[in-house]
């Protein structure tokens, strides 16, 4: 059947570097802020706060060879999402280590 979704916008912007550091190997910072707004519903029709993030992340790059290369990595995110009319706090932060290959 027919899904009705209220109305809602999502702004979003971010920025990303790459900056060689030594003979193959590059680190690579990025950002990202986003903040959304949503209807109640669909008779309910004012935007109200969904929520906002933001992202922070850090790549480090170490070529092996022209195929391949090692990226250790490093990313966060703090942020709120409202739920019953309050603002409910999260964060989260991860680390990978993995193996990159290119054609």
């Amino acid at each position: 059947g027919n899904a009705l979704l209220p109305r809602g916008n999502l702004f979003a912007f971010g920025a990303r570097a790459e900056v060689p550091v030594a003979s193959g190997t590059s680190i690579n910072p990025r950002i990202e802020y986003r903040y959304s707004q949503q209807a109640m519903d669909v008779v309910n029709t004012n935007l109200e706060k969904f929520g906002s993030s933001l992202r922070f992340e850090l790549d480090v790059r170490q070529r092996l060879d022209r195929r391949f290369a090692v990226v250790f990595q490093g990313s966060g995110i703090t942020g709120d999402v409202v739920q019953a009319g309050r603002e409910v706090n999260f964060d989260g932060y991860r680390v990978a280590v993995h193996l990159e290959v290119s054609p």
